[in-house]
């Protein structure tokens, strides 16, 4: 299980969201939310990227910022809206780079770059690729080491249609694992598609609202 338990959480003096809980279990839940209210910094805290400032990140019965966190994180593949990449690097050293670190094989991400059409791009730096395609790169290592968590903010965000149904396929496979994917979106025909928990995050509180199949209807 994935939790958030109690979490309040400051920027610059401002309180962005206070004791605020939630619990992913297996599944897919879904963060709706309009810009500014604080989805990307929870799905950032829940990834390892922001301490809070009180409360606990629990990830299998173990709290992410006080245990062994490498080993905690290797457990979690989060995609970002907007990635931090090394641009001085080329999209092959960057992966390499980061299979090291994930200590995977480095033709791992080989046939995933085939399916995202980045074949091609691999030699290019990063900071000659597309915001598309640059995120097609930080996709890839989400994936990498086949995480039992995914965290993806705005996942559908810059990509094209090949790579929407890539990610749709990962996302199903996920769920017929009984895996746990997370995810915040400002389109409403994905979370009705994966939503089965829907959350709206406002005033710096989490409110369930209906189940995705009937956001569809």
């Amino acid at each position: 299980m994935l939790a958030a338990e109690s979490i309040t959480i400051r920027i610059d003096r401002r309180i962005i969201f206070k004791d605020l809980s939630l619990a992913c279990a297996q599944g897919a839940y879904c963060i709706l939310g309009k810009n500014g209210v604080g989805k990307s910094t929870l799905l950032k805290s829940l990834a390892g990227g922001i301490k809070p400032d009180s409360g606990r990140i629990m990830i299998n019965d173990i709290d992410l910022y006080r245990g062994n966190m490498r080993r905690s994180r290797a457990q979690i593949g989060y995609l970002p809206e907007r990635p931090d990449l090394y641009d001085f690097l080329t999209a092959r050293e960057f992966l390499d780079f980061v299979a090291a670190v994930k200590r995977t094989p480095p033709d791992t991400y080989l046939e995933m770059a085939y399916q995202l059409n980045l074949t091609d791009c691999l030699d290019n730096r990063m900071d000659a690729l597309s915001n598309g395609q640059r995120r097609k790169v930080t996709l890839i290592c989400c994936l990498m080491n086949q995480p039992a968590y995914l965290i993806l903010d705005e996942p559908t965000n810059a990509f094209d249609k090949e790579a929407v149904e890539y990610l749709k396929t990962v996302i199903n496979d996920y769920l017929q694992k009984d895996k746990v994917v997370l995810f915040s979106t400002h389109e409403q025909d994905f979370s009705a598609e994966f939503g089965q928990h829907v959350y709206t995050l406002d005033g710096g509180a989490l409110s369930p609202v209906r189940l995705a199949h009937s956001l569809a209807e």
